[in-house]
């Protein structure tokens, strides 16, 4: 049971995540068939088009079901949750003048090299569900080069998914607000500077912060209740947004003919 509340939970929180950025397609029929493709994804029941309380369930009320949802519910931390990660969508923002930075595809290649070494598989073009087991990887290099001809920047590194949070309940609040946004997994954030350029220190920085990502997620891995989920959601491979687009246009395509 504990287990079965968990997965419901957990799931309709990303559900919730996936629905937001869905919003754009209007038809009925689509969006119905998304919900039964989204549900297949993550093996539960989403929530739209149904009655304000069928999460009750087989419970006498409301009150009954949070109850039962509160003692049995798991929190997992961001560093736990990291764990989960088996994709990565990599992104890598060079905003660094004065030719101060000139090996972006080099360090992008290493990222790549290592994270897919580790097990991690390593996508450069969007995914159309950005999960806790497929977030994107924001990497952003800032920096110029000074009158003296030194340079300088910061970097920073972070891991988020797409996330949401419900607040209130029908019979304490009479509605449920939901918020969605991106949720941080991880993160680093560097400052350096060189006489010449920045093209070793951008190396050796991303090499390290892969270093200490994979080691993250390696040993979030031996934490029971992600060992559980990891065994329970075992996805193999995410689904980019371009396939989703097609996805949902050769449905449509079918409902006109």
């Amino acid at each position: 049971m504990a287990t079965q509340l968990l997965s419901e939970r957990r799931l309709n929180i990303w559900f919730k995540g996936v629905s937001w950025r869905l919003l754009d397609i209007s038809q009925a029929k689509t969006m119905g068939l998304i919900c039964l493709f989204v549900s297949t994804m993550f093996s539960t029941t989403p929530t739209f088009g149904q009655s304000p309380n069928f999460e009750t369930g087989p419970y006498l009320d409301e009150q009954a079901y949070l109850e039962e949802l509160s003692a049995n519910s798991v929190d997992v931390p961001p560093e736990s949750a990291i764990g989960l990660t088996r994709s990565i969508e990599l992104h890598i923002s060079d905003q660094v003048e004065g030719n101060c930075w000139t090996n972006m595809s080099s360090v992008q290649a290493r990222m790549r090299a290592e994270l897919e070494r580790s097990g991690i598989a390593v996508y450069e073009e969007p995914l159309a569900f950005r999960t806790v087991f497929s977030p994107v990887l924001y990497v952003v290099v800032l920096g110029y080069r000074t009158s003296q001809g030194s340079c300088v920047a910061s970097a920073s590194a972070q891991l988020l998914y797409n996330g949401s949070e419900r607040w209130g309940n029908l019979a304490a609040t009479g509605r449920i607000f939901s918020i969605h946004g991106r949720r941080e997994l991880w993160a680093k954030a560097i400052v350096f500077n060189s006489s010449g350029n920045l093209n070793e220190q951008a190396l050796s920085t991303v090499q390290e912060w892969v270093d200490t990502l994979t080691a993250d997620i390696i040993q979030a891995r031996r934490d029971e209740v992600v060992s559980q989920m990891l065994e329970q959601w075992d996805f193999t491979k995410p689904m980019t947004q371009v396939d989703f687009d097609a996805f949902v246009k050769n449905f449509q395509g079918d409902e006109m003919r």
